[in-house]
């Protein structure tokens, strides 16, 4: 019913004529509404079932392996967040260098 609601019916309103019709529009924002609700109460519901105490055990506490990949991620993304940025100072200079070429000659 959750992945019904929030997945499958709003991308009805893709077709023009049903996300022109108020009245449609209205009962799928209701019932995205009572999947998210729906969703919620499972979730709760799945975690009072459990027992969980987390305290109990160490299952929190990231392994070697996890600590290498986790920072290789890290580093791959500054690099690729650098290299646009330099990407984008680059290819701004290149836009100024020409405007100023066509005012001065």
């Amino acid at each position: 019913m959750m992945t019904f609601c929030a997945t499958v019916m709003p991308f009805t309103l893709f077709f023009k004529r049903l996300r022109t019709n108020f009245i449609y529009v209205l009962l799928i924002s209701f019932l995205m509404k009572i999947g998210a609700h729906f969703e919620r109460f499972v979730i709760i519901v799945t975690s009072y079932h459990r027992d969980f105490s987390p305290f109990e055990d160490n299952s929190d506490l990231p392994s070697v392996p996890m600590l290498i990949t986790m920072m290789f991620l890290q580093g791959f993304v500054l690099a690729v967040i650098v290299l646009l940025v330099v990407e984008f100072y680059n290819a701004s200079l290149r836009v100024i260098s020409g405007k100023m070429r066509q005012l001065f000659y």
